[in-house]
């Protein structure tokens, strides 16, 4: 397959000679005074008035031995719309080219491309199974598509693909565009991850994020995984300091503590209470089908979104209501909660079908 990240990405991004901040010159590890970035020094707190490293030390080290990538493989942001949006940035000429999203799918991409002025294909997945549908997604390349987004596990369906399957894709699409599998939800499934794939020279980029099974949403962190030429461009767009200190602090006391043999036993927890989920909400008459899942939430499909939304919203429970996406009428995606706060949400569906 051949593939050039130059010849696919804007000609005014790979020309441009990208801003240089105080610390993607030298970093935190190196100086010792910094009189280079007008920070306040004199009776400041010392941590908090330095800028951070654009893409931090510890942080890409640990995330560079647990997805097994190289550095120069690796694009830190504020979570992975973070890299999403430099993605857009850099392949998407505004007015002109396209990205090809699968529907019902995260929504988001829909959104980056319409802020970057692109415009976007639609590849629906097969009714009622969410199965990727390969064939549908190669009719739909033009000449001006860069990106195509595939989320595995999918959200919100919860269902996931085949390694191969995104693998033979990637080589299909070749080097007409950008294959962009988001892996938010991947740890909750048995699937190996694509990023060392990712890693090695092709069309192929992986989106992992520290939200999800890593329990971090708070601190907004994502990376992505692609060839090098991809991921240097990635970094001409980003914003000079994207990942504040106390996020990085933060995460780190944090990931330090979750070995493999720790987010695996999380992992199965989740799991567990899925299914328990799934069969109680099996049992309501509101509830028509619970579709499978590989991810920490439930598709649901209900027999009145607008009720069941209503009757949670007033037990103080709060869920997604999914009824407006394509194929997705009358469904909801309900997140595992704790084994109290999924009891509750039983009870107060149970109480609504009572006389």
């Amino acid at each position: 397959m051949s593939f050039s990240a130059l010849s696919l990405a804007r000609p005014a991004i790979v020309n441009m000679q990208a801003y240089q901040s105080a610390r993607s010159q030298t970093t935190s590890a190196t100086g010792r005074i910094y009189l280079d970035a007008n920070e306040l020094a004199e009776g400041s707190l010392t941590e908090l008035a330095r800028y951070p490293d654009p893409q931090p030390a510890a942080l890409q080290d640990f995330l560079t031995e647990r997805l097994g990538v190289p550095a120069e493989n690796l694009f830190l942001g504020a979570g992975v719309d973070d890299a999403i949006d430099a993605l857009l940035r850099v392949f998407c000429e505004a007015r002109q080219d396209s990205i090809v999203v699968t529907p019902p799918t995260y929504g988001y991409y829909k959104v980056a491309a319409a802020i970057q002025g692109a415009d976007v294909a639609i590849a629906p997945l097969k009714a009622e199974t969410f199965d990727l549908d390969e064939s549908a997604i190669l009719r739909s390349l033009t000449a001006n598509t860069k990106l195509v987004f595939v989320c595995n596990p999918n959200n919100p369906t919860g269902n996931a693909y085949d390694h191969e399957r995104l693998l033979k894709l990637a080589f299909d699409i070749g080097g007409r565009a950008l294959l962009v599998v988001d892996e938010a939800y991947i740890e909750f499934t048995n699937r190996p991850s694509l990023a060392s794939a990712a890693a090695r020279p092709g069309n192929l980029v992986v989106l992992r994020t520290l939200s999800k099974a890593w329990g971090l949403a708070g601190v907004r962190l994502g990376a992505a995984v692609a060839d090098p030429e991809v991921i240097a461009l990635m970094h001409k767009v980003r914003a000079p300091y994207p990942i504040a200190r106390p996020a990085v602090t933060a995460a780190m006391a944090e990931l330090q503590t979750l070995t493999p043999d720790v987010l695996a036993k999380r992992v199965t927890a989740v799991t567990r209470a899925r299914q328990k989920l799934m069969t109680e909400l099996l049992e309501l008459s509101c509830v028509k089908h619970v579709y499978p899942s590989e991810s920490n939430f439930i598709l649901v499909r209900t027999s009145n979104a607008a009720s069941v939304m209503r009757c949670c919203a007033n037990a103080g429970i709060i869920v997604r209501d999914r009824s407006k996406e394509l194929g997705l009428a009358d469904c909801v995606r309900i997140s595992v909660g704790t084994e109290a706060e999924n009891a509750v949400l039983i009870a107060a569906l149970s109480a609504r079908e009572s006389p």
